[in-house]
């Protein structure tokens, strides 16, 4: 019998496991059982000045406040749909190496998810109509449903706590995108202006235990992100994860048929199963 072990379906996506929905709530999962000694923030590119100036505010409430308007305003949308583009830094045999995907999400609140990843070409999908969430690798013709009723929110919770496994792009998914984040920080900053491919943004950052956010978001009505850096200092490297949003979309139509799963010609279904769990001090 097959198995879809959370996705894991061959060699490459055993190597790199789930480094494509890797999101916020995962980094901070992960720092909250980590025993790792917070290391000190560097970057590769120049320092801003604030990292200079001992007057800077430990954390930064105009920071707070553009990030939660942001999450506000995405969270009050009853539909949407966004294009990213994902570079993310993944350690193998010790080698710190950058992979490329997009991801392609259309949502519609309370309870509809369909997202496409891909690399050069189509990879995975993923498609929630409000009772079950089918997830198919389309590299292997393989799929596999479980139930998942209720609404988003409880939907990404459920597929954490039953197959460890997050959503793509899940930051943004939830009723309140982003959670306590910014609430969370242990500092803050506000870095200005910038532009990111021709749209105006402000710049915000925001600083964890082994762990650095940053986003550019949109200035104006419409305040979406563009662009979000993801920085981990765990002690292997300092890995990071860079997503451009766009092409974001609150007005086309989603009718029920977009969140509807169709096997195609030679389509196998197969069962979802938790991955194995890691071995014990008695089981070796």
């Amino acid at each position: 019998m097959i198995f879809l072990v959370c996705g894991f379906l061959d060699c490459e996506s055993q190597r790199i496991g789930f480094v494509w929905s890797n999101t916020l709530r995962y980094y901070f999962m992960k720092i909250a059982h980590s025993t790792i000694t917070v290391l000190a923030l560097s970057f590769a590119f120049a320092a801003p000045v604030f990292a200079q100036d001992d007057t800077a505010p430990a954390k930064s409430p105009y920071a707070t406040e553009l990030i939660t308007r942001a999450s506000t305003f995405l969270g009050n949308q009853k539909q949407f749909c966004v294009s990213s583009e994902i570079w993310e830094d993944i350690i193998i045999d010790g080698k710190e190496l950058e992979f490329t995907r997009t991801a392609d999400a259309k949502v519609r609140r309370p309870d509809r998810i369909q997202i496409d990843l891909a690399m050069y070409k189509p990879t995975r999908s993923f498609y929630y109509n409000g009772k079950t969430v089918t997830m198919l690798d389309h590299r292997t013709n393989f799929y596999g449903s479980t139930e998942a009723e209720g609404n988003i929110d409880d939907t990404i919770i459920t597929l954490d706590n039953k197959f460890d496994t997050q959503f793509p792009l899940e930051d943004l998914l939830f009723s309140k995108p982003f959670g306590n984040a910014a609430e969370n920080a242990t500092s803050s900053q506000y870095l200005g202006k910038v532009n990111v491919l021709g749209v105006e943004c402000d710049h915000v950052a925001f600083q964890y235990p082994n762990l650095e956010w940053q986003a550019w978001i949109e200035t104006g009505p419409v305040p979406v992100l563009r662009k979000v850096l993801v920085l981990r200092f765990d002690g292997d490297g300092v890995p990071r994860m860079t997503a451009l949003f766009s092409d974001w979309d609150f007005s086309t139509p989603l009718p029920d048929f977009v969140f509807e799963f169709s096997p195609a010609a030679g389509a196998m279904e197969i069962d979802i199963v938790p991955p194995p769990m890691p071995p014990t001090e008695t089981s070796k």
